[in-house]
């Protein structure tokens, strides 16, 4: 309860910091906050009878108490901190009084006091671990962002996330879907400028796909290819769309063939059609098709495994 470190929730006090500048402010941190109020409280005890302030004694007594019995987090503890301010103020007052009248006998007893709280608030207990790592919190502020529809921002917090952590799962989904969410508005926009740019048609295509728009998305791969029939990448996507969406292998079948006759040294078109015949039980086709792409991509392990079990069957 009355130590320094702030613990975290679904609210970290650290991060709030970066964004609000009154809590950088050192007054306002709890290991300096803390000290001063546990000495004015200490020392404003007998005066405090006498000045009628022991209200503040029990709002703060019973605050602390709920804290104690039930869940002490940073953001449940900071609305006590107000409250302790007349009580550094009181013991900053009593310092300077001591220091104008020089009783040093009493100088000395405040500062011992005062050392000794700043000791207890300030320790770093073992079971408080110090962490700089906020890809949590940027995740969750991206989240945010993105339930206002503020979807910038939200890219930029889940990019924040990480650069802390780079295996963040929830972040790079949702900002692979974020980024395809504005990537559809800015090639809808190139598509209706430039209705006859088949590479566009193509790209709007591939993610309106992603997005799992599939009618959409066909319609652009079969606009592309009827604009610039030599475009192998725009057979390509036809192709894998109907393997992958329709399972019609035939129709796959026809526009893979299409692509690696136009770019014969892609390996992943000759990857593609090898899956296609695959799945269309043409196992002997999948196999050469699959050798090809190994001879151009000799590094591929997934392609070399798929190989060699079909060799095994």
């Amino acid at each position: 309860m009355v130590n320094a470190y702030e613990i975290p929730d679904n609210y970290n006090y650290a991060f709030l910091k970066h964004f609000i500048p009154l809590l950088r402010f050192p007054l306002f941190e709890f290991g300096v906050i803390g000290p001063l109020a546990l000495c004015g409280l200490f020392y404003s005890w007998r005066r405090g009878r006498e000045t009628k302030i022991s209200l503040l004694y029990i709002a703060i007594s019973l605050y602390a108490l709920t804290l104690v019995l039930f869940f002490v987090v940073g953001r449940y503890r900071a609305p006590v901190v107000p409250l302790l301010f007349p009580f550094a103020a009181f013991a900053i007052a009593h310092f300077v009084e001591e220091v104008s009248k020089r009783r040093w006998k009493g100088l000395a007893v405040l500062t011992a006091v005062l050392v000794i709280f700043g000791i207890l608030v300030n320790h770093r207990r073992a079971d408080y671990p110090i962490s700089k790592d906020f890809s949590r919190e940027h995740y969750m502020l991206g989240s945010a962002f993105r339930k206002a529809g503020l979807l910038p921002d939200a890219v930029r917090e889940w990019e924040a996330a990480l650069a802390e952590r780079p295996d963040y799962k929830e972040a790079l989904n949702n900002l692979a879907l974020a980024k395809n969410i504005l990537r559809e508005d800015s090639l809808r926009q190139a598509v209706l400028s430039s209705p006859l740019d088949a590479g566009a048609h193509l790209e709007y295509g591939v993610v309106l796909l992603d997005l799992q728009k599939d009618s959409l998305a066909l319609a652009e791969f079969q606009q592309a290819a009827r604009l610039n029939p030599s475009l192998a990448r725009a057979w390509d996507r036809l192709g894998f769309y109907y393997a992958t969406r329709e399972r019609s292998y035939a129709l796959s079948k026809e526009a893979l063939t299409k692509a690696v006759a136009l770019e014969p040294d892609n390996p992943s078109y000759w990857t593609n059609l090898g899956n296609c015949l695959y799945e269309a039980g043409e196992k002997k086709e999948a196999l050469a098709c699959w050798q090809k792409a190994l001879a151009l991509r000799p590094e591929d392990s997934v392609l070399r495994n798929n190989i060699s079990a079909l060799q095994r069957d």
